[in-house]
């Protein structure tokens, strides 16, 4: 085990660096280039770091600001180099809780994550609210006590390119309204946000979920000259990956949409044979929110 600070020498010879933090949370480094590491956490997004020539742009905060401050310390430690910017994929508050260990950094995030922005700025944070979402995300209690929210700084329609153009990124819709990709050019790696999450259920219940675009997306990334993609939540996976998540959702989205037809009610669809199996291990744990998905997927539906 290491812990806390690790040097760039002994970073370079091992696969990933497991680094103790709370308790219960393990932090997971793995480097995925020479230029890109990722830290692996069940419990908020995935945190990525980008080395550029002289900067380090990182891509979603996260839920505890205090994890996700070790990492760029780690990360900073370990290059050299300062972060100038973080990027969100899309606000959701397992993605942007943790943004306070970025509060002398830019913040880029899709036009289209304003509300979601507000909406938790605003917030207050009752024991209510607390108790509420602590039910589905595990250390929301630490999370409110740390939380240092603001509003972007750049706020994106569609694209836009950053570190002299080898940063592309995408509003690409799907899994939100704002869901966004960080495609990194020359280390051939995509930060794809929650439109990938890896060997788990996933999610796809939110009333602004367009399934047909996260079907695009996903195939728009097959042609392209990748190999590693990181996903929102769970292990790095590569981009002949894309091709059984994008076949999930497509017939999830038409089997329901036959199940519905045919008058079947919602509440038997949940647990329906026709659905598709999924792409992750058998032994996954199924969630509510994944039950979730398919009722607001039903609800959603225009036949």
């Amino acid at each position: 085990m290491i812990q806390g600070s690790v040097t760039k020498p002994l970073f370079k010879l091992v696969d990933y660096v497991i680094i103790s933090f709370f308790d219960s949370i393990w932090m997971v480094y793995q480097q995925v280039t020479d230029s890109v590491t990722v830290a692996v956490n069940e419990y908020g997004s995935n945190l990525v770091c980008l080395e550029l020539e002289d900067e380090l742009i990182f891509v979603d905060a996260g839920l505890l600001t205090s994890y996700t401050a070790e990492f760029r310390k780690a990360m900073e430690a370990i290059t050299g180099k300062s972060a100038s910017t973080l990027i969100m994929t899309h606000a959701h508050l397992d993605h942007l809780f943790g943004m306070g260990a970025f509060k002398d950094c830019n913040v880029i995030a899709a036009e289209a994550s304003k509300s979601r922005f507000e909406r938790f700025i605003n917030l207050e944070y009752t024991e209510d609210v607390i108790r509420d979402r602590e039910r589905v995300f595990p250390y929301f209690r630490e999370a409110a006590t740390q939380i240092e929210l603001r509003m972007p700084t750049t706020l994106v329609k569609d694209t836009l390119t950053v570190g002299d153009d080898e940063i592309f990124f995408k509003v690409e819709g799907g899994h939100s309204a704002c869901s966004s990709s960080v495609h990194y050019k020359s280390g051939r790696v995509m930060a794809a946000g929650d439109l990938v999450q890896a060997e788990r259920y996933p999610y796809f219940g939110e009333p602004d979920t367009d399934l047909g675009r996260w079907i695009d997306a996903l195939a728009t990334w097959e042609a392209l000259d990748i190999i590693h993609v990181l996903p929102g939540h769970g292990p790095m996976v590569t981009r002949e990956y894309l091709g059984s998540v994008r076949t999930f959702i497509r017939d999830m989205l038409a089997s329901v949409k036959q199940l519905k037809e045919q008058g079947v009610a919602v509440d038997d669809i949940i647990h329906h044979p026709d659905l598709p199996s999924g792409y992750w291990p058998h032994d996954a744990e199924r969630k509510p929110a994944y039950d979730y998905s398919i009722r607001n997927l039903y609800q959603h539906l225009q036949l």
